[in-house]
């Protein structure tokens, strides 16, 4: 998008949302492109709520969908330029790096579900009767609004009480509870996003 874009324009962003769903390739967007929207959206005036609420969600969707792609090439295992991203985008992928490799030290060091604040592990038993873990499949969430869940931690035969999520969180949590909370209308689901969006 060129510096003089009118992202005051719903128009606007949807020329960028629609290349993003036209393309499966994450397309090339200013690194301004998340800081100009919003101010543009900030000098909209009181008579324009309907307005600027319709911006601030193409806007949000761009994100999201644009995270999504990233989010793929992250587990392609390419490497994110960092000076070609939004800084809002490439801020978000760099937590999810600390995300992943906090989970992995869960999974394969075995360190309390506690500290962790995720389920990651369950116990299953096998025909022999013997107990065998199975790593739970997790998705990718975005929060819509702040949330307090309680994950269960199934060998201990109780429940914990997870830290606070914040509206605009993302998080890494289980399948089935991504599923729950998007029922309540709590997260979206990334990987479901474009999908949605089509």
């Amino acid at each position: 998008m060129g510096v003089m874009s009118d992202y005051r324009d719903p128009g606007e962003l949807l020329k960028v949302l629609k290349q993003e769903l036209l393309n499966n390739s994450l397309q090339p967007i200013s690194v301004d492109f998340y800081r100009e929207a919003l101010k543009a959206v900030a000098r909209l005036g009181e008579d324009e709520k309907l307005l600027k609420e319709e911006v601030k969600k193409t806007l949000e969707t761009i994100f999201l969908i644009r995270l999504k792609k990233e989010v793929d090439l992250l587990i392609k295992g390419v490497k994110l330029d960092e000076k070609s991203l939004p800084p809002e985008e490439y801020g978000v992928i760099e937590k999810i790096k600390e995300t992943i490799n906090g989970m992995e030290k869960v999974v394969f060091r075995g360190e309390d579900l506690e500290k962790s604040g995720r389920q990651v592990t369950s116990q299953a038993k096998g025909s022999s009767g013997e107990q065998r873990s199975k790593v739970e499949e997790f998705s990718f969430v975005y929060f819509r609004k702040s949330f307090s869940p309680t994950l269960d931690a199934p060998e201990r035969g109780k429940s914990m009480k997870s830290a606070l999520f914040k509206k605009g969180d993302f998080a890494l949590i289980p399948k089935r509870l991504a599923r729950e909370y998007k029922e309540q209308g709590t997260v979206e689901i990334i990987e479901e996003l474009l999908e949605h969006a089509k």
